[in-house]
């Protein structure tokens, strides 16, 4: 997967995550404080981009993949928000988690095929996110059981209806 492609991907998945985690404030001065009440900038890491920059983003990646007559190159990959919930919330040491690493996988089903191990490309049935949870230290939070959280839904082909199936950001007006 290209550095520009795998930028866009982990934008879109920012935006999820700064959704869901609830541990998190920013003062006046755009510096967000963790739990464990130490400062970091905002730009120096996760950010917030306007709608028109993350369409311009997107836009490059979507031409790159000829999106228009392409519906098996991965667009987007959608995580369920009551599993990251559940992930990043329940856990006893939730408190401790500062950041989620996402890692590029191939689904199970592929690795389980006899093209294990060989370059997927984009194809959108073929890739999955890993999502693990991790403190300050670095060293990974599991989920009960040693868990880490899976199945991201592959779009295409499972889009949502919506303005949220489309292939770039809208604004309701």
């Amino acid at each position: 997967m290209t550095k520009r492609s795998l930028q866009v991907t982990l934008l879109i998945i920012c935006i999820i995550f700064a959704a869901c985690v609830a541990h998190q404030s920013s003062d006046e001065q755009g510096v967000s404080h963790n739990t464990a009440g130490k400062a970091r900038l905002t730009d120096t890491f996760s950010r917030f981009i306007a709608v028109d920059t993350a369409n311009k983003m997107l836009s490059s990646y979507l031409t790159s993949i000829n999106y228009s007559q392409n519906d098996s190159d991965l667009q987007s990959l959608i995580v369920n928000v009551q599993q990251l919930r559940r992930y990043i919330d329940s856990m006893p040491n939730s408190a401790e988690i500062t950041n989620v690493k996402l890692m590029f996988a191939h689904t199970l089903s592929y690795t389980n095929s006899s093209r294990v191990n060989t370059n997927a490309g984009y194809n959108s049935n073929a890739l999955t996110l890993i999502i693990v949870a991790y403190n300050d230290s670095g060293n990974y939070i599991y989920y009960t059981g040693n868990k880490v959280l899976d199945y991201t839904e592959p779009c295409p082909p499972v889009c949502p209806p919506g303005n949220a199936g489309g292939a770039f950001l809208t604004v309701e007006r």
